[in-house]
């Protein structure tokens, strides 16, 4: 009995000593809720051995083994207890609180403040409250407010969800508990990291209320403020926010993160930053699987080599490739493109499509058609479905206007540091130039050299002169026509009165024009002419002129002058009324003007 006596004395003075310590290790959060807290009551004991004394004017109870104590709903368990004045005990040994049939706590030991109602629990303790567990190595727990405090490092799980915080404070009757210092929060899809967050559990939802980072897949994620729905891994989060993702970084003042789309949308401000890329919109979407980039509604990319503006761009990373929604413009150094939808090819190609412009800065030439195709150095423009793609090349004084089934234009470098224009036209090309109109085949301009090339049964026509060839070749000088060439087959067909056609016909012809007006004209090789001799605006006769090479002057349209060479012959038939004239005309003669295109036909609509 003695010996039983020491030890309750030992152990009651080791008690009372280390309550003061106790109180100082773990302080709850202030502002705690007490509605609703119990009324003070004395503790009840069972046991099933117990030892009572009186030490200093204290009633002390040590008890043994299936120690059970109850204080209104708080019912704890163990197997060694010391309790005095019915209202402190000290509990060890498999320590389990039970408070309201909801929460359970396990420990080590525990010291509990039986006025106040707080108990501090040490060991592994473990607060178990439905479907969350909290593990920790000192908790404080209020059983007036139900909540519980730890100051020393924690760990709360729920399901799958894994919280683990340097301190934390659990509000049972709030369903939430706040926690702070190198918080980190882990599921199956993300993990968080930040310093402080409010988790509503009966919500399962996260309020972030300080700077948090986010690795989600391959996305890293910060910002400052916003709430996640963890059952439905959505999210909406605020201030500074800021997404990485490989080189790519995207900010916003608002984030909606849709974790089942793995959809990312920035709404408010959203910026794009790409390595020395930028791209904003009213909207931008970041689709993490697919990796696929959109700027929605206003969208600008601005990149060193040009600036793509649309209602929509969508850029695919995998591929590096993107499409435009909407009328879209890419300005760069060299160019401005305009069309109803753009989109990048795997071959490296960008297709166009949908009243297509693309204006050449340098050249100061725009052509217009429904689709092309544009590679690094090559466009080509056609139109698949209704009329022709149109070129308005600025000229010194007309602009040049041509129509074809397609149109190429291949970028050519002279140096490292300049380069120049082909442009080909091919099939039905049809072209226009003040007063001078061509049609051909094939339609070629060479920039470098201000060469522009017509084979495939070329013809001109300047004013009412038809001119044709095998080959037509127009030089430029100061980006006007100053010189035309007739090769192989050349002919010149000035019409007349009275459906009379005067004639010029050779191997080769050189034509030179100044002004717009066809001023000398040189038959180098087996020239040959037909003219109607008139007086007084009547015709006498027909000429016939053979000669090796032949010069002739024009004014106003009608032969001036002329000069030959070698042994010219000529043959003089007189004129009669009814005469058909048309017997003398040279050979290869060919009246083609059904063939002219008409001034309307340029300005027609695609």
């Amino acid at each position: 009995m003695y010996r039983s006596l020491l030890i309750v004395i030992l152990l009651l003075g080791c008690v009372l000593g280390l309550s003061g310590q106790i109180e100082r290790q773990i302080v709850p959060e202030t502002a705690i809720d007490t509605i609703g807290q119990d009324t003070l009551s004395m503790i009840i004991m069972e046991a099933d051995t117990s030892i009572h004394v009186s030490y200093d004017d204290r009633e002390v109870d040590t008890l043994y083994k299936n120690v059970i104590l109850t204080q209104d709903s708080l019912a704890m368990y163990c197997n060694l207890a010391i309790v005095i004045d019915q209202i402190d005990a000290r509990a060890y040994e498999d320590v389990v609180i039970i408070h309201h049939d909801t929460i359970q706590i396990y420990a080590d030991s525990m010291y509990y403040d039986g006025k106040g109602k707080i108990a501090d629990l040490f060991g592994e303790v473990i607060l178990q409250d439905g479907t969350r567990r909290l593990y920790t190595s000192e908790l404080r727990y209020n059983v007036g407010d139900k909540t519980a405090s730890y100051l020393n490092g924690g760990t709360l799980v729920d399901g799958v969800d894994t919280i683990v915080s340097k301190e934390g404070y659990y509000y049972q009757r709030e369903g939430k508990v706040r926690l702070k210092g190198n918080v980190s929060f882990v599921d199956t899809s993300k993990v968080m990291l930040t310093d402080s967050i409010l988790y509503l559990y009966n919500l399962e939802q996260l309020n972030i209320i300080a700077p948090t980072q986010i690795n989600q897949d391959s996305v890293d994620i910060y910002c400052e403020a916003g709430i996640y729905r963890l059952k439905q891994d959505r999210g909406v989060l605020s201030e500074n926010v800021q997404v990485k993702s490989g080189d790519q970084l995207m900010t916003s003042e608002i984030l909606d993160v849709n974790g089942p789309e793995d959809k990312y949308t920035f709404l408010i401000n959203p910026r794009l930053f790409d390595n020395y890329n930028e791209g904003v919109g009213d909207t931008i979407v970041y689709y993490d699987q697919d990796d696929i980039l959109e700027l929605r509604s206003n969208a600008v990319y601005t990149s060193e080599e040009e600036v793509m503006k649309a209602p929509v761009i969508r850029y695919n990373k995998k591929t590096d490739e993107y499409q435009t929604l909407g009328r879209a413009n890419i300005d760069t150094k060299k160019s401005r493109i305009k069309a109803n939808d753009i989109t990048s090819e795997a071959d490296g190609g960008t297709r166009l499509k949908g009243s297509v412009e693309i204006y050449d800065k340098e050249s100061d030439a725009t052509v217009s058609g429904q689709e092309a195709i544009k590679y690094e150095s090559i466009t080509k423009i056609y139109n698949p479905h209704k009329g022709q793609p149109l070129l308005n090349y600025r000229m010194s004084s007309d602009s040049l206007l041509l129509r074809s089934d397609s149109l190429l234009f291949i970028e050519k470098y002279a140096d490292t540091d300049s380069s120049y224009q082909d442009l080909s036209a091919v099939n039905n090309v049809k072209w226009k130039n003040g007063s001078t109109l061509g049609k051909s085949g094939y339609f070629k301009f060479n920039q470098k050299d201000s060469l522009i090339v017509m084979t495939d049964n070329p013809i001109l026509w300047s004013d009412s002169t038809q001119l044709t060839a095998d080959t037509i070749i127009l030089y430029l000088k100061n980006n006007d026509v100053h010189k035309i060439s007739l090769i192989k087959n050349a002919m010149i067909i000035t019409p007349d009165k009275g459906g009379m056609y005067n004639q010029i016909k050779g191997a080769e012809i050189e034509n030179f024009v100044n002004d717009k007006e066809l001023t000398k004209s040189h038959v180098m090789t087996n020239a040959e002419l037909f003219y109607m001799i008139k007086e007084e605006e009547s015709y006498r006769g027909v000429n016939l002129t053979k000669s090796n090479e032949m010069i002739f002057t024009f004014d106003d349209d009608e032969i001036s002058k002329v000069d030959m060479t070698g042994q010219p012959t000529s043959n003089m038939y007189e004129y009669t009324k009814g005469m058909d004239v048309s017997v003398y005309n040279l050979e290869g003669f060919e009246w083609r003007i059904k063939e002219r295109p008409s001034e309307g036909f340029f300005i027609a609509n695609l």
